[in-house]
């Protein structure tokens, strides 16, 4: 996959967002899901990212994080991957590439982007017509603490 040319600050929110190839499927069934939520969990504490929201979708992803270190974005993102990837083709018995590409950063400007960006993101099932709210989607969490009511 080829690098991209974007520069990631420690301590900035971005939106992050992944979809299979040829828009394929990346999750399977709820174990898959579960498997790529337990991976957020482990690569977080290891590259010390602040998970604030994400929405697994059946053939994308979205992510907002926040790093705390100035590296580790790029290293959580490659591991989440590349592990989801391996684990999947495994037990999916399927080979190659599963990701349309590397992933796809932008950052979220200030707090109305960040609560646009959240707002998005959580809706994304019902927009998808998977659920008709989002709190029925089980492949999706957000972190209220980050959230403040009335942005500066």
């Amino acid at each position: 996959m080829p690098i991209r040319n974007f520069t990631f600050q420690k301590n900035q929110h971005y939106h992050i967002t992944n979809r299979g190839i040829k828009k394929k499927k990346i999750f399977y069934n709820k174990d898959d899901y579960m498997w790529f939520i337990n991976r957020i969990n482990h690569f977080k504490t290891k590259y010390k990212i602040d998970i604030i929201c994400y929405c697994l979708m059946p053939n994308h992803f979205h992510l907002i994080i926040r790093p705390n270190k100035t590296h580790g974005i790029i290293k959580f993102l490659s591991y989440l991957q590349a592990s989801h990837s391996r684990h999947f083709n495994s037990k999916w018995n399927r080979k190659g590439q599963l990701f349309e590409g590397r992933y796809y950063p932008k950052l979220i400007e200030d707090q109305k982007h960040l609560i646009h960006t959240i707002n998005y993101v959580i809706n994304n099932p019902v927009k998808a017509k998977l659920v008709s709210k989002p709190e029925e989607w089980p492949y999706l969490s957000f972190n209220l603490p980050y959230i403040k009511i009335n942005p500066d």
